[in-house]
């Protein structure tokens, strides 16, 4: 069975301690937003806003799943500005293959038709669903192809001993499973957009209570937020299940092929003493 379908009984678990994050995630946010403003800093908010809150929701599958002390783990600011410059860098790198992509393009004499693309989009006929995975995947391996590394940083009690990127592209497909059912259900909101709600429901009760004195929570009961809150976090918790599985596999992957390393290093150093001892 594919991991992203083993992870769906498990997000369960994640979802609980994700939901009781969610507050402190909202708090963060606002701190963030105003280091936003400081220079150079803020070129990097945007990413640490996102590899910020991965963090701390896979600490919440990895506790799930039973790991002790994920809590206890320091760095958490300087890991996400860490991932930060690292997306950061995709994205640019991406960016650049991009263009040199067009300007093939352009010189082969190949101009592509964007209203032509745009029709066969919206019928979502046989080519119309290519130009949208066409269009989606590039933004989905950027997306998945760090989480795991991400988890590893997660998991360890000193990041710096293990490294940013171990298993670096594991499970990217897999992963953008739930990450699909996580933009759907967010619809206008995307990725994290649960916290955006809960700030919305926050600031709207704030908002009544300066003006007429009663905190009125009227968004709990429109059915269609409700919704979306409760999708979008149970497929992000979904999301970091995932990773967290994905993870474990690369460990397992990676303690399994260590005794060969061994055996094969132990065999050459052999062959090195043996071809001495017979110049002698």
């Amino acid at each position: 069975m594919p991991l992203f379908l083993r992870a769906i009984p498990l997000s369960l678990l994640t979802f609980w301690r994700y939901l009781l994050a969610l507050p402190f995630l909202v708090i963060a946010s606002a701190i963030l937003l105003m280091l936003s403003f400081i220079p150079l800093l803020g070129t990097l908010m945007p990413g640490a806003f996102a590899a910020g809150f991965t963090l701390v929701g896979l600490r919440c599958a990895l506790a799930a799943r039973g790991y002790p002390r994920v809590w206890q783990g320091n760095g958490l600011f300087t890991l996400a500005l860490a991932y930060s410059a690292i997306m950061l860098l995709g994205g640019l790198i991406a960016g650049y293959a991009q263009q040199i992509m067009q300007w093939a393009m352009a010189i082969s004499g190949f101009v592509p038709d964007r209203e032509a693309i745009l029709r066969e989009a919206g019928r979502l006929g046989p080519a119309g669903i290519t130009i949208w995975v066409v269009a989606i995947l590039p933004k989905m391996v950027l997306a998945t192809v760090l989480i795991v590394p991400m988890t590893a940083a997660a998991a360890a009690r000193d990041w710096r001993n293990g490294g940013l990127l171990f298993g670096l592209g594991a499970g990217t497909f897999g992963l953008m499973v739930p990450l699909l059912a996580w933009a759907i259900l967010g619809n206008i909101w995307a990725f994290f957009g649960e916290i955006t709600n809960l700030t919305l429901l926050l600031a709207s009760g704030i908002s009544q209570l300066v003006r007429v004195g009663n905190a009125s929570l009227d968004l709990l009961s429109n059915t269609y937020f409700m919704a979306s809150f409760v999708g979008m976090a149970w497929a992000s918790s979904w999301f970091f299940t995932t990773a967290v599985l994905y993870w474990e596999r690369a460990v397992k992957r990676h303690h399994v092929g260590k005794p060969d390393r061994v055996g094969a290093e132990r065999v050459s150093s052999d062959d090195i003493r043996a071809l001495r001892l017979s110049r002698e």
